[in-house]
């Protein structure tokens, strides 16, 4: 028996990995990595989506603060329309960034919005985030322990006048976001600033009608990195004028950053807030269910889905919180909504391209060791052809003095010899014919069966009825009984499969007990030889090449090569060899 693992696989004794190729190894990395990007893509989503709503939660909490705060210094100012001057510029939020956000844009068709509204006791509207024309002027500078009640917010309500200017005025720069240019204007991806020169000032009720403006297009010169320089390249002159009853025309002042103040001096004037589709759109989506909430302080989430008219939207959650609020000192109801599309189209293109990323890492870690595993594959596969044609070769070259020598005693066997010496001829034949079937099993066993299926339907009992056969004179001479029982209908190739049951009833004969018994049994798609035994032997390593077991195994005939041609022989044709052994029966299982 051959132990040594370095001989063993130099004389490619033990079992012959299945060969494979670049494309089959990359297939199998590349499965992997794409399941592992599976995983990595949805747990991504969920992530994505507890981030925005962990954010959200923040973020109306503080918006909903914020707003109450600045209607109480509004109306502590003195600012009978704080409502009005305070929901359209201070509703909005932005949530994420930077990689994945989600903002209220307020425009029609946005997936997104963010609404507020003050309601009275029975449910009417006081004010909203409703988009308004609106700038800050302030008519005396405030001083320290003194501030006026006629500086602050000033609100533009178009609605209420029937002035044919100021309507035209709204209709060109109403639908935009809050600086970009209206989305069917040629120049949509430009920006454009206001420059308020004069206007009707309400200052009891802090209300305004623009009399002289300035529309400023302008587009940036410079990359959106560091300070952005910006240049005018259009401008646009509107004059509207109006004869209200408790307003006056007051000529302003712009203020810019490091520059001298003028009174009266305005500030930020544009518009401001919610687009009024779009505030109706969502406002009427969900208003029945957040009105229903009047306690002291109640805040919730939806998905979109709990609400019909905004089925069509992106997959998101409606946010709101309401608490009761004493606006002009009467109880009301302050309700802030942001309706949250999380899968935008900038999160969308972000989500693709996170998941993307990662799974092209992925399959580029798998391209590079499916390059590495082919290139020691092909140097492994190289050697073993290198070991296989060297054992092919030294094999057929000891045929060869094989041959001779076993000439050479039969020629001396028909000369005149006394017993003695023909004792020595037949031991010196018996050996040179051993080791001639040692170097045909280990051809057979290095050539692994490689050759391509020639299969055929036929009996397993024919192969067993002829392999017995071979073996009936020297049974008898052992008293070995056998029988054989059953039929097993196969459809394989026929010489690979006589070569295994061959080795398989050799065995059992050549390790039977002398007066003992071997029976093949073929029974539900089973080939079963069981033969006599005198004690038990570990059949674990009996398939290896050159391995006899213990030593009621050893001290017999045999090369120990058979069971291993019978089990390469079964593997083959696509079928397993079982072995079991017990204190007196060993027994042989194909399936």
């Amino acid at each position: 028996m051959i132990k040594n693992p370095k001989i063993r696989k130099f004389l490619m004794l033990d079992k012959r990995r299945k060969r494979t190729t670049f494309l089959r190894i990359f297939s199998k990395a590349a499965a992997v990595m794409l399941a592992v990007s599976a995983v990595f893509a949805y747990f991504s989503f969920y992530f994505i989506e507890m981030y925005i709503d962990e954010s959200a939660d923040r973020e109306i909490a503080r918006t909903h603060s914020n707003l109450m705060q600045t209607m109480n210094i509004y109306s502590h100012d003195g600012n009978p329309n704080a409502a009005d001057a305070s929901l359209p510029p201070y509703t909005f939020f932005l949530l994420g960034e930077p990689v994945f956000y989600v903002d209220s844009y307020n425009l029609i068709g946005s997936n997104s919005a963010a609404i507020s509204v003050l309601l009275d006791k029975d449910g009417n509207e006081i004010a909203s985030s409703r988009r308004r024309f609106m700038a800050a002027i302030s008519f005396e500078k405030n001083e320290k322990d003194e501030k006026h009640p006629e500086n602050g917010w000033y609100v533009c309500k178009e609605e209420e006048f029937d002035i044919p200017e100021l309507k035209e005025f709204y209709d060109k720069f109403f639908y935009m976001n809050h600086f970009m240019t209206p989305s069917e204007d040629e120049d949509s991806d430009k920006y454009v600033n206001f420059i308020l020169r004069s206007a009707y000032v309400n200052k009891a009720e802090h209300l305004f009608i623009p009399h002289e403006v300035t529309a400023e297009y302008t587009k940036a010169i410079t990359p959106k990195s560091a300070l952005t320089e910006i240049e005018v390249y259009k401008t646009e002159e509107f004059t509207i004028n109006a004869d209200i009853e408790g307003y006056e025309l007051v000529q302003l002042h712009s203020y810019a950053a490091g520059e001298s103040r003028i009174y009266p001096m305005v500030m930020l004037p544009n518009f401001q807030g919610t687009e009024p589709d779009v505030y109706d759109e969502y406002w009427n989506a969900v208003k029945n269910d957040v009105t229903s909430h009047t306690t002291d302080a109640y805040s919730g989430m939806y998905d979109y889905r709990n609400f019909p008219d905004l089925a069509d939207k992106c997959a998101g959650r409606v946010y709101y919180m309401t608490t009761n609020y004493t606006y002009n000192d009467e109880e009301c109801i302050l309700c802030t909504v942001f309706a949250v599309g999380i899968w935008n189209p900038h999160n969308k293109k972000s989500y693709a391209a996170m998941v993307g990323i990662f799974t092209a890492f992925l399959l580029f870690i798998a391209l590079l060791y499916s390059w590495r595993k082919n290139v020691m594959n092909k140097a492994d596969y190289a050697f073993e052809d290198y070991q296989r044609d060297l054992t092919n070769n030294l094999a057929h070259d000891l045929k060869t003095p094989l041959a001779a020598i076993g000439g050479y005693a039969e020629n001396l066997m028909e000369s005149a010899m006394d017993e003695k010496q023909q004792k020595y001829l037949r031991s010196i034949l018996d050996n040179v014919a051993y080791t001639d079937s040692m170097i045909s099993k280990t051809l057979e066993l290095n050539s692994g069966n490689m050759q391509k299926l020639n299969k055929s339907g036929f009996d397993m009992r024919e192969l067993a009825e002829a392999a017995l056969g071979k073996y009936s004179v020297q049974l008898d001479e052992r008293g070995i009984e056998s029988a054989i029982s059953g039929n097993m209908k196969v459809n394989t190739d026929r010489d690979i499969m006589t070569s295994a049951v061959e080795n398989l009833v050799s065995n059992a004969v050549k390790y039977t007990r002398n007066d003992g018994e071997i029976k093949i049994d073929m029974n539900n798609g089973k080939f079963k030889i069981t033969n006599s035994v005198s004690e038990k032997t570990d059949t674990h390593d009996l398939t290896k090449p050159f391995v006899r077991g213990d030593k009621n195994r050893s001290g017999r005939s045999g090369s120990g090569l058979g069971l291993s041609i019978a089990e390469r022989s079964l593997n083959a044709c696509g079928y397993v060899l079982e072995l079991d052994c017990t204190d007196s029966e060993f027994t042989a299982s194909i399936r």
